[in-house]
């Protein structure tokens, strides 16, 4: 067995400790818990091929089911990785979540538009919070009775294997919240890969088709909540994307919506 030493911060510590309590089979071996480290087990990464839209229902089963078993009737305050220091212990409860979720939105997109006011004329920026606001009437309505614990950062990178079980890495921004922001942020990060290693090409509009149809085939979540959360996703990304200039994200995110806004 070959073990890795972590540098952490105080908070990731804190959520690797709750989440060994609550969902250790989900985790690789810990050996060892310091004030700003931890030492841990190295685990493959996993099998691109569990990454297939006709996979999705195994992954989801193995992964975020369990995690989605974990629940409370308050949420993390911001949404997801994308907004504030996340404190899984400060708790919130309103009315709506979605209302509180595009208010939060709202604050980082308008930081946005200051720091590169040229978004505001970017014609792909503009149809994705179209799409945003154009939706929200089909998901606003959504009052959970309880939130689901979320790893906070499910993407492939975060994934690996340990004879031929996924497991989870890395625990800076675990909270609690809706299943369909980490069901969005995975499908994301395997379209940017997939885009990647496709150089460009159009498979990537297939794959982003075929994810939303397993889920809508399998009855997995609520499909128009996880559409809301890709957009979402979406415009976070391409504006952090045109931040520090990552032309290929940039350009993934623009075939993307192009094509499911023609469709």
């Amino acid at each position: 067995m070959s073990w890795m030493r972590k540098q952490s911060g105080k908070q990731e510590i804190s959520n690797l400790k709750y989440m060994l309590n609550v969902v250790p089979n989900l985790l690789p071996e810990i050996a060892d818990i310091g004030r700003d480290y931890y030492i841990i087990e190295y685990c493959t990464p996993i099998n691109p091929e569990s990454f297939s839209p006709t996979k999705f229902n195994i992954l989801f089963q193995e992964l975020i089911q369990p995690l989605n078993c974990i629940r409370r009737n308050i949420y993390t305050p911001g949404i997801y990785k994308y907004y504030e220091e996340i404190n899984k212990d400060v708790n919130q409860k309103v009315d709506s979540y979605i209302s509180y979720v595009l208010n939060e939105f709202d604050k980082v997109i308008n930081n946005f538009k200051v720091r590169l006011p040229k978004l505001i004329y970017d014609n792909t920026f503009s149809l994705l919070l179209n799409n945003i606001y154009s939706t929200k009437d089909l998901v606003s309505e959504c009052r959970p009775v309880c939130y689901s614990l979320l790893h906070g950062d499910l993407h492939i990178g975060n994934i690996v294997e340990k004879r031929n079980k996924p497991l989870l890495i890395d625990f800076e921004f675990v909270r609690f919240g809706l299943p369909e922001t980490e069901i969005a942020n995975l499908i994301i990060s395997i379209l940017s890969w997939q885009f990647r290693k496709d150089n460009q090409n159009n498979d990537t509009i297939f794959v982003y088709n075929e994810y939303l149809n397993q889920i809508e085939k399998l009855s997995l979540c609520n499909l128009s909540l996880v559409k809301f959360y890709i957009s979402l996703l979406f415009c976070l990304s391409y504006a952090r994307a045109s931040l520090i200039n990552d032309n290929i994200e940039i350009e993934m995110i623009k075939d993307v919506t192009l094509c499911s806004h023609k469709s």
